[in-house]
């Protein structure tokens, strides 16, 4: 697994069809499959990825319980229908990393953002989101995408 290429970077917001769920740490992954599940089968365009924002709910970060918006980005003029609603992702200065590998193994990455972000004195705002590669049964050939407003 490449090590991870930590920078700051600016981003535009990315727009989401998307449901709210709460949920726990060991919850996450049950939560994100029943999240898209609830999206999908809105979507008619098959090219977009799929997001998890992460909404921070304890002093220390994400907490043990919290909420996520799971989503798929959507094209300009998407209507969706309940429970689905448009979101977006933050826009502006973000410190990112690309996590390539198997999900469990995506806390090097982001021990590495957390490293970097303390090297280089910044302050993390906001709710941070994953994009999501295109699906792969190769473990090694999986990216996601990991992002973190910043002051």
């Amino acid at each position: 697994m490449p090590e991870p290429n930590v920078r700051v970077e600016t981003t535009v917001p990315r727009q989401l069809a998307a449901v709210r769920m709460h949920t726990t740490r060991p919850g996450l992954p049950k939560a994100i499959r029943e999240g898209l599940d609830k999206v999908w089968p809105q979507i008619k365009d098959r090219s977009g990825l799929n997001v998890v924002l992460y909404h921070p709910s304890g002093p220390d970060g994400l907490g043990e319980e919290f909420d996520i918006e799971t989503g798929v980005e959507v094209p300009a003029g998407f209507t969706p229908s309940a429970p689905v609603y448009l979101a977006t992702t933050p826009g502006g200065r973000v410190v990112t990393a690309a996590h390539f590998g198997p999900y469990d193994r995506m806390m090097d990455t982001y021990r590495a953002i957390d490293a970097y972000v303390r090297e280089h004195g910044l302050r993390m705002t906001g709710p941070s989101w994953e994009v999501y590669g295109h699906w792969s049964d190769d473990p090694a050939k999986l990216r996601t995408d990991i992002f973190f407003p910043i002051a």
